[in-house]
C-alpha cells in the first residue's frame, strides 16, 4: 500500500512539473510572439557578440578594411565651401577620386532636389564619365539638409534626380531599421532578390520603386563585384562587434586642393 501510493505520489508530481513546464513553454512562447521579450532579446544579442568578439584574436580580424576610405563633408570643407555645395564640386570629387584609381564612389547623399542648372549638368557627365558612381536613396522625416527652403521630407523616400539617376552605376537605399529598444542593427533587403545593376535593364535599377532597392552597401559592393552574390535573407545585418579598424578618413579638402 505505501509502495503503491509512493508510485501515485510520484506520478501525480511528474505530471505536474510536466504542467508546469508547459505552461511556461506557452507563455514563453506567447510572450515571444507578442514582441514582449524582444528588447530583452535584442540586448542579450548585442551582449553575445560583444562577449564572442572578446575571445577571438585581434588578428583574427583585418588590420583595417581594405581598399576603402571616407571623403569627409568636414568643418573645413564646410567653411570654405557653405553648404549645400553646387554639385558642380561633387563633379570634381568623382573626377579626382577617378584619377586616384577609386574602384567605386559612393555618395550617401540626398540628391533628390534639383540645384543650378550648369552644376546639376556638370556632376550628370561626371558619373557618366566614371560609370562608377553609387547613389543613394534617403528615407527622411522633416526637413532635408539638402532640400529648398520649405521642402520637408516628410518620412517620404527621396530618390535621386532623374538626370543624376540615370548615368549612375547603381542606386542604393541608405535606410536602416530601427528594432524595439531603438537600435540600428538591420538594412531592408528587396522583397524579391535584386540582380546585379549590370545584369539589369537600366529602368530596373534607376526607375525602380524605393522598396525594390538593394542596401546602399550591397549597390556599393556590386559595382566593384557584379558577380557577388552575399548569403543574405531578409535583411543586411550590421556587425556591433566594434572589432573592425575605422576605415580612414579623408577631408574633402585635401581631395579637391591636393
Amino acid at each position: 500500500m505505501t509502495g503503491e501510493r509512493g508510485e501515485g505520489a510520484l506520478a501525480g508530481d511528474g505530471r505536474a512539473r510536466l504542467a508546469i513546464a508547459a505552461a511556461a513553454l506557452a507563455l514563453a512562447a506567447s510572450t515571444s510572439l507578442s514582441g514582449v521579450l524582444e528588447p530583452f532579446e535584442l540586448v542579450a544579442s548585442d551582449a553575445v557578440l560583444r562577449a564572442a568578439s572578446r575571445r577571438v584574436e585581434v588578428e583574427a580580424f583585418p588590420a583595417e578594411v581594405p581598399d576603402a576610405a571616407v571623403v569627409g563633408i568636414d568643418p573645413r570643407s564646410i567653411h570654405l565651401w557653405a553648404w549645400p555645395w553646387s554639385r558642380a564640386l561633387h563633379a570634381r570629387l568623382v573626377d579626382a577620386l577617378e584619377d586616384a584609381g577609386a574602384r567605386a564612389v559612393v555618395f550617401d547623399i540626398d540628391f533628390a532636389p534639383a540645384r543650378d542648372a550648369e552644376g546639376d549638368a556638370l556632376f550628370a557627365r561626371a558619373i557618366e564619365r566614371s560609370g562608377r558612381v553609387v547613389l543613394a536613396s534617403i528615407d527622411q522625416v522633416g526637413e532635408s539638409a539638402d532640400a529648398p527652403d520649405g521642402d520637408a521630407a516628410g518620412g517620404a523616400t527621396r530618390l535621386p534626380l532623374a538626370s543624376l539617376a540615370r548615368p549612375a552605376a547603381a542606386i542604393g537605399s541608405a535606410m536602416l531599421l530601427f528594432d524595439a529598444n531603438g537600435g540600428p542593427r538591420r538594412s531592408p533587403l528587396p522583397p524579391v532578390p535584386s540582380l546585379p545593376p549590370s545584369a539589369r535593364e537600366p529602368a530596373d535599377s534607376r526607375d525602380a520603386g524605393a522598396d525594390a532597392l538593394p542596401p546602399l552597401a550591397l549597390a556599393a559592393l556590386w559595382a566593384v563585384r557584379p558577380d557577388a552574390r552575399p548569403a543574405l535573407d531578409t535583411a543586411l545585418r550590421i556587425d556591433h562587434r566594434g572589432r573592425w579598424t575605422p576605415m580612414p578618413v579623408v577631408s574633402a579638402v585635401d581631395v579637391l586642393e591636393g
